[in-house]
């Protein structure tokens, strides 16, 4: 994402602590909460895996528009690296976004996370 021209002059971080107030905002973080597998065969094992890109910004009254324009632009980036990994990934889906929006007129602060399920397979042998 770092390198995403969408996402130039975004901070970039490894956990949401490091976001002490609003001067450090836009910032994301892409992590892997949840794997499920499953034996698809013998041999083989199916991950299902969810990325989830999370996003912090502050924003006025378009902050919403924002919002969905961070969405769509984290989708499109993540898609494009999962498409590469092929074949270890054999399918990839955006899942679920979900947003919040804290703070009062004046200082909003908007909170997003794109989640996309990745299916992998894994040979066991």
């Amino acid at each position: 994402m770092e390198a995403a021209p969408y996402f130039a002059g975004w901070e970039s971080i490894r956990q949401w602590s490091q976001v002490t107030d609003a001067d450090s905002l836009p910032a994301f973080t892409v992590a892997t909460p949840q794997e499920r597998s499953a034996s698809a065969a013998k041999v083989t094992l199916q991950r299902s895996v969810e990325l989830t890109v999370s996003m912090k910004r502050e924003g006025g009254a378009d902050l919403e528009d924002l919002m969905d324009e961070d969405a769509m632009a984290a989708e499109i980036v993540v898609m494009a690296a999962v498409a590469a990994l092929q074949p270890l990934t054999f399918y990839a889906e955006p899942s679920s976004t979900r947003t919040q929006v804290a703070g009062d007129g004046r200082r909003r602060i908007s909170s997003i996370d794109v989640v996309i399920t990745c299916q992998v397979m894994t040979d066991l042998a």
